[in-house]
């Protein structure tokens, strides 16, 4: 039996994997923040999930004994929105020789925190390196790169899709997982020949989606992500069969 801790949860591939890791006899933990999970996984999973609770930008402006200075209350956030992960962080120094190995999802700045011999999988989840536009800044960009040239001195690193190997040559790709109990083809139900799905992220115009829809005639839905559009995990098979 091996112990592993799963740090951050991008796109529930943590959960995913935690599950199918328990099922093979391992000791499987995820940490992330509570209020991260807009979709459902950890509801559907039903996991022993170690949650740091994040505090939203809401909760301060709730707040009405605070002043009402603008910066005061963004700076207010700023200071509040951390804390969990100074948490996070503590959480990790404090208990990663009680885990055989740690497996940390983008969140490459985690590797600062480990022993340096500390068995560890670095795995990237696209945005963070591609070159194409994304939710990071050029900064982030740029720290990120500079630090993946030292790292991949000592250490392999990894990824989850195929493209992201001309970010990372010299990576080595682990594919997401399915969770094939969960998604089957007997819902696999199309409303139409042609119905197509285009999930939008909210940094991107999404028009070259609509520019191909109308090339090849297709019927598009676009969904744009964010917590008030995501369709909840346990209904997302579902949802995905409608469309060809």
């Amino acid at each position: 039996m091996i112990k592993i801790l799963h740090v951050w949860d991008q796109a529930g591939v943590a959960t995913c994997m935690a599950k199918y890791q328990r099922k093979l006899g391992h000791e499987v933990y995820v940490l992330k923040f509570k209020n991260y999970d807009g979709k459902g996984f950890d509801e559907y999973y039903n996991q022993n999930l170690t949650f740091t609770q994040h505090k939203t930008k809401n909760y301060i402006n709730a707040k009405k004994n605070l002043p009402k200075n603008e910066t005061i209350r963004s700076l207010l956030y700023k200071l509040w929105s951390s804390l969990p992960k100074l948490r996070m962080y503590w959480f990790i120094i404090k208990n990663q020789n009680k885990y055989d190995i740690i497996h940390i999802h983008s969140l490459y700045n985690i590797v600062y925190l480990l022993h340096f011999n500390k068995p560890h999988i670095l795995e990237l989840h696209g945005d963070e390196v591609r070159k194409s536009v994304s939710c990071y800044g050029k900064f982030y960009k740029m720290k990120i790169k500079t630090f993946l040239f030292f790292y991949q001195i000592f250490h392999k690193v990894y990824y989850c899709t195929p493209d992201l190997k001309v970010e990372l040559p010299k990576g080595e790709c682990i594919p997401n997982p399915v969770d094939t109990e969960h998604f089957n083809s007997s819902l696999f139900k199309p409303k139409s020949p042609n119905a197509t799905l285009y999930t939008k992220n909210w940094y991107e115009d999404g028009e070259h989606a609509q520019l191909i829809a109308k090339k090849f005639n297709l019927n598009l839905t676009v969904q744009r992500r964010n917590l008030n559009e995501w369709i909840d995990h346990r209904k997302f098979p579902e949802y995905l069969g409608q469309f060809q």
